[in-house]
């Protein structure tokens, strides 16, 4: 009975699984460096780390806290909008992102910002924690690859030092004024190559909080690509498909009730894992508040830790598809009931008056394969200045007789002088 579960289940919910062991330890803190003029940022050495100094692990509690139950609220709006669909996003790259761009909020606009993500209102805890989860996922580490950047970029005149913050606490790259070509490279480079034309330049005036998260890696036990065969995968009570179904019997974490089963698959390091929930009940095996919608429902982070600690070492017989796909999300109309200041009458005065959200686009990427999992995301929070903020240019219409100098800046001194009378005289 199991192994037929396995082979034509119609639904896979999936989580990726952290695991780190926190260190006291202090690291040596130095900022990025700054682009400027159209010049990609300068390259940081691995070993320049955020600022995690004072990090607590009530701190950390409540930041992981927070960004899971924003994960389990975000696959929640996302299957409200498409339920048949298939979905998959960062919601830690969205978290990032969108901490950044709760810094500079205020009033409102911040009180409704926390409310959706649910940021710990401490900054200092909060920053700490940020940054401690920055340097852990950015570590040097020989079993896989995970890697996350964060980048500013500024496509209007502000005081560079009103991004310290970002740049001490996310380590975020700023670029200032660069073209977008050069900004989509730099997404490019950070994610590996999967995404590369992500942002555009409109010529108004604002600024663009970038985030990007990359992870590669292999299983601790891989497939068989000889055991990979077609079979049917039950998408719905209309409709079945052929897909590639890996195969292997080996020992896993694994929970089983009476409306699902669990079952954790490791990669090779076992500090992340991939956790499964497959409900018991489908098209071609109903079964009474066991289907995908049931189980939906019982997704709180309560409960996924409750199954996580029933989780135990059994030999399964595993069957689970090969896939691989992109997800494109607009989510400014997904989110704006929930935080409607920040898109109109928004307060980003931490940052500059008159600035609101204008977009936030979201893209991630999934290969599952024999071998592993490869991942990534990209988050860009696009800003803009109202119209009422426009600055109104001062005219300076030099079309009659003038004075003019050359001066020294520092002291004054002028080096030349003169009037013009008429510009075409010789």
């Amino acid at each position: 009975m199991f192994s037929n579960q396995w082979k034509i289940f119609s639904t896979i919910i999936f989580l990726f699984s952290l695991s780190f062991i926190f260190s006291s330890c202090r690291n040596e803190t130095r900022l990025p460096s700054v682009g400027d003029n159209g010049k990609d940022p300068v390259n940081v050495e691995e070993s320049i780390k955020a600022d995690d100094t004072g990090v607590t692990a009530e701190g950390k509690i409540r930041v992981v806290a927070a960004n899971n139950q924003w994960a389990l609220d975000m696959y929640s709006y996302l299957n409200s909008e498409s339920s048949d669909k298939n979905i998959f996003f960062s919601p830690y790259s969205l978290f990032t992102a969108m901490a950044m761009v709760y810094e500079g909020a205020r009033g409102q606009t911040a009180k409704e910002i926390q409310s959706v993500f649910y940021f710990p209102e401490d900054h200092t805890l909060r920053r700490a924690a940020i940054a401690y989860f920055y340097n852990q996922f950015n570590r040097p580490k020989k079993e896989y690859q995970l890697l996350t950047a964060n980048a500013v970029w500024l496509k209007m005149d502000l005081a560079l030092n009103i991004f310290n913050e970002l740049q001490r606490f996310y380590r975020a790259e700023v670029f200032v004024k660069t073209p977008a070509q050069q900004v989509n490279q730099w997404i490019e480079r950070k994610t590996k190559g999967k995404f590369k034309k992500v942002v555009e330049d409109s010529g108004a005036p604002g600024l663009d909080l970038i985030n990007t998260i990359y992870f590669k890696g292999d299983w601790k036990d891989a497939f068989e690509e000889a055991h990979t065969k077609e079979e049917t995968f039950t998408v719905n009570e209309q409709k079945t498909v052929q897909a590639p179904m890996m195969q292997t019997t080996k020992s896993f974490n694994y929970l089983e009730t009476e409306t699902m089963q669990v079952l954790e698959m490791p990669y090779k390091g076992e500090e992340l894992s991939m956790l499964i929930f497959l409900p018991r009940g489908f098209a071609k095996n109903p079964v009474e508040g066991a289907d995908l919608a049931s189980l939906e429902k019982e997704l709180t982070q309560h409960n996924i830790n409750q199954w996580r600690q029933n989780l135990e070492r059994k030999s399964v017989e595993v069957h689970i598809p090969k896939f691989t796909f992109e997800k494109d999300y607009k989510l400014a109309e997904t989110l704006r009931p929930y935080m409607p200041s920040a898109f109109s009458r928004a307060d980003f005065s931490g940052f500059a008056q008159g600035l609101f959200i204008d977009e936030i686009i979201h893209e991630a990427f999934i290969d599952v394969n024999e071998k592993g999992t490869e991942a990534a995301a990209v988050t860009v929070v696009g800003m803009k200045l109202s119209a009422a903020y426009y600055p109104e240019p001062v005219l300076f219409r030099a079309d009659h007789p003038f004075i003019f100098l050359i001066q020294e800046r520092t002291t004054g001194q002028i080096l030349f002088m003169g009037k013009i009378i008429d510009p075409t005289e010789a």
